[in-house]
């Protein structure tokens, strides 16, 4: 919470406050004391108006992809993607019986564009009024932060001093990273590409297993089960075998976050690393086991398109730093978690300025190689 006076507002009440003290010094008698015990409860009928304000105020933001939710209806996700517009929709409501002479709304514009709110915008309200404002909103950046209101300012009704308070209820997005384009090769590749083809075994047909699913476009005519696809009369294909699946091994490490807009963008530029490795090597038909810690670790297999778009769509809120440690310490918890005779690549996100990824590669130690 802040307060800021009116500087001339407040200067001319402790001016006529001081003159109205000499005043009933030097005469006495009711007018002069009228005038002092009045000047002296005006700041607490201005605070008692802020705190009615405060106590009085009720705000409401919905977010959904597409047209405007209806009013009142309950958005329970706020799962959006960067720069893909979508609807947002602001109600602010006066439930006491004192009038809202000026209340100013502060949005958050830095990580957000929101087309059709101002940054400040001020409103007045009568007892029992509302204020709806949509508006198209558009996230700048991927990852996990608050948008909309970021505070309030109300002012009192004697003019004298505002007070700026919090959103009352922080509006927090999981916002996925943009698709990457298809002919696109994540440039993190470039510098690896003749490791990761010598290092990088392939999945071969003969590892195939005995897991089953319905035959999918684009899948390979010599993985169909052909003597179970004509005795149910439905192609099936043969799934890998686990083990063989996971060849290659992405580890995550990732940094805490706090509110700076520069951990926001960061995490942006990490996350868009991770979809694209995950989306390259999906449309390379090379099934990739990534590992990521959020208090426990997580490991998701991406050896298809349906797998990756699970990957994609929970990334942003599973990708959380678990603890901090030095580099020496990192490769001895990569050691311990990475996969046998396969390749590791390690996509940690203080790496920024190498563009995050590198080979794990610590000879002499089960594991990477």
């Amino acid at each position: 919470m802040k307060v800021l006076p009116y500087g001339r507002a407040l200067a001319l009440y402790l001016a006529s406050l001081t003159l109205s003290v000499v005043w009933a010094s030097f005469e006495g008698g009711a007018l002069p004391f009228t005038a002092l015990y009045t000047l002296l409860l005006l700041p607490v009928a201005s605070a008692a108006y802020l705190i009615a304000v405060s106590v009085t105020v009720r705000f409401h933001q919905d977010v959904s992809a597409g047209a405007f939710p209806e009013e009142g209806a309950a958005v329970r996700t706020h799962r959006l993607t960067k720069g893909e517009p979508s609807a947002y929709r602001l109600l602010v409501e006066n439930v006491g019986f004192l009038p809202f002479g000026r209340i100013t709304l502060r949005m958050e514009t830095q990580r957000a564009q929101l087309n059709g709110i101002a940054a400040e915008q001020e409103i007045s309200l009568k007892p029992g009024e509302r204020f709806v404002a949509d508006s198209e909103l558009i996230c700048r950046y991927a990852g996990t932060y608050e948008i909309g209101l970021r505070a309030y300012r109300v002012e009192d009704c004697f003019h004298l001093l505002r007070v700026e308070f919090p959103a009352p209820a922080p509006f927090r997005v999981v916002v996925c990273p943009a698709l990457p384009d298809e002919n696109t090769r994540p440039p993190e590749l470039d510098v690896l590409q003749n490791v990761l083809e010598v290092r990088t075994p392939y999945l071969d047909e003969s590892s195939l297993g005995n897991d089953l699913r319905e035959y999918r476009r684009g899948d390979s005519i010599r993985r169909i089960h052909w003597k179970n696809s004509a005795r149910t009369g439905t192609l099936l294909t043969r799934l890998p075998e686990p083990k063989e699946m996971q060849r290659m091994q992405v580890v995550m490490i990732p940094e805490p976050v706090t509110g700076a807009l520069e951990d926001v963008i960061r995490r942006d530029k990490y996350l868009e690393a991770a979809v694209a490795l995950a989306y390259y090597f999906c449309r390379q038909k090379k099934p990739v086991l990534f590992c990521v810690p959020k208090g426990e670790i997580r490991e998701k297999i991406v050896d298809s398109f349906e797998t990756f778009r699970a990957f994609y769509e929970d990334l942003p809120d599973e990708v959380r730093a678990i603890e901090s440690m030095d580099d020496a310490s990192w490769d001895g918890w990569i050691r311990e978690h990475s996969i046998p005779d396969g390749t590791v690549l390690v996509l940690r996100e203080s790496k920024e300025e190498t563009g995050f990824l590198r080979v794990f590669d610590a000879p002499g130690e089960g594991g990477a190689r």
